[in-house]
């Protein structure tokens, strides 16, 4: 009986090596990156609050009640920076637009290179950027930066052009030609702004500004 028996049980063993083999995540549990995502068939999550450890943020821009352009999240699987980026610079999905975000990153803009140490990221980018001037190239490279600091142990970032380091407008106007951080670009910082503060809606009642009375207090002569 037992003889019987065991060419079908080596059969099975064979078919469960072969299923976990073919699965995209590995069986000591380490993570894979994700390939970069295609303009076919790019692989998005629900948006939550915070990322899990599948996920991470793409920063887009949203308008402010004023109509001025802050950055804000969309998450997208996978937690490799490279990948992300990648997710970052082509565009956005469909969950996107139907949260009226935009991007100021040029179309076909591409990333050449990612290099992490000591605490930079250097991105290496095509000349795409330069399609835009102003107001909206400082709102994509501010995209770039916040999208890259999310990482663990990024504290600046750093942008070239064809390898070649390149002049960058802060939110002030100055600029910088070195690495860039979070408070290079504070008018975009998506937790300094309005819209995160408590607004009442058009049908909440809002009361009405007190007012001081004025109160006159006779002078007692001496």
């Amino acid at each position: 009986m037992s003889r019987l028996l065991q060419p079908r049980t080596t059969w099975a063993v064979s078919v469960l090596v072969s299923a976990l083999v073919g699965c995209s995540a590995p069986i000591d549990g380490t993570p894979v990156a994700l390939a970069p995502p295609t303009s076919g068939n790019r692989r998005t999550t629900e948006r939550a609050a915070t990322p899990t450890n599948q996920s991470s943020k793409v920063y887009f821009l949203a308008a402010s009640p004023g109509g001025v352009k802050h950055l804000a999240p969309s998450l997208r699987l996978g937690r490799d920076p490279l990948t992300t980026l990648r997710f970052l610079f082509a565009g956005l999905d469909a969950g996107d637009r139907q949260r009226n975000l935009s991007t100021a990153i040029p179309a076909g803009s591409q990333v050449n290179k990612l290099t992490i140490g000591d605490g930079l990221a250097i991105v290496d980018l095509d000349n795409s950027i330069f399609k835009v001037r102003g107001e909206q190239q400082r709102q994509a490279i501010a995209q770039v930066v916040f999208t890259m600091l999310q990482f663990d142990g990024i504290r600046r970032v750093q942008i070239l052009v064809l390898g070649e380091v390149k002049d960058w407008a802060r939110d002030d106007g100055t600029t910088v030609n070195g690495p860039l951080t979070a408070l290079d670009y504070v008018a975009y910082d998506p937790t300094n702004q309005p819209d995160y503060l408590s607004i009442p809606s058009p049908a909440t009642s809002v009361p009405a500004p007190s007012t001081t009375t004025a109160v006159s207090v006779p002078t007692i002569e001496p």
